[in-house]
């Protein structure tokens, strides 16, 4: 009797509308959301992708880490770190998520370059950054733009950064840092000129942003949270 004997699939699905704007299904629906939301973070260090969940006011989203372009020993270590910091502090997932985004990214477009003997982030050196940050400057979209802007490139190379001084603290303090060795000075002018967004807007936003499409949701995270630009999220 749900459907009232309608056979059309536009009838039946005007039907389950209905049904879902009744109170009880609101309520069993936020719910098991809540619940959910409540569950833990869980993953496997054998798996190359982890889910992990951001807890917020609507719920929860999911965050994608996608390990699987490392070599094992960078993949190894990459884990033991996001792994420290989804445990041990405060850090946020869009920010997790970029740690990981950076550092496959860096290594993707490494892997481009002629340094066939050279396979782990730990084996880079100053001469490979430089030919590297010059490479990515380089680098075009099939309309002509950068690929890579200067303020960009400076994030990725700022969370490999920090993975690498962890990397030293936490397994080989004999490892050098090559990432510390790179100097890129005067990289706000090289942004182009963003115009202040209120805080009233902002809040405006934020109370509507759990009712976009889950991809538009991550992007308006990750730029909240990291300050990386649209056009970067884009790439």
């Amino acid at each position: 009797y749900i459907f009232f004997f309608f056979f059309q699939k536009r009838d039946v699905g005007n039907s389950l509308n209905k049904i879902g704007r009744l109170p009880i299904f609101k309520e069993v629906a936020a719910e098991l959301h809540n619940k959910i939301a409540q569950l833990p973070t869980l993953y496997s260090f054998e798996d190359d992708v982890w889910i992990i969940k951001d807890k917020n006011v609507q719920g929860f989203r999911n965050h994608k880490l996608d390990f699987s372009i490392l070599l094992e020993e960078d993949k190894k270590y990459l884990k033991m770190y996001i792994d420290d910091l989804i445990h041990k502090t405060a850090t946020k997932s869009p920010v997790i998520y970029m740690a990981v985004y950076s550092v496959t990214t860096l290594m993707k477009r490494f892997f481009e370059l002629p340094y066939k003997d050279t396979h782990s982030i730990f084996r880079i050196n100053y001469y490979h950054l430089l030919h590297l940050l010059d490479y990515l400057q380089q680098l075009k979209k099939d309309d002509g733009k950068d690929f890579y802007t200067i303020p960009s490139i400076y994030n990725l190379f700022q969370q490999a950064r920090l993975f690498i001084d962890w990397y030293i603290d936490n397994i080989n303090s004999q490892q050098n840092n090559a990432f510390r060795e790179i100097q890129m000075n005067n990289v706000k002018s090289f942004g182009d000129n963003t115009k202040y967004i209120p805080e009233e807007v902002i809040g405006k936003l934020e109370n509507v942003a759990h009712e976009l499409p889950e991809t538009y949701l991550n992007a308006w995270t990750l730029m909240m949270n990291t300050g990386i630009r649209i056009s970067d999220v884009k790439a």
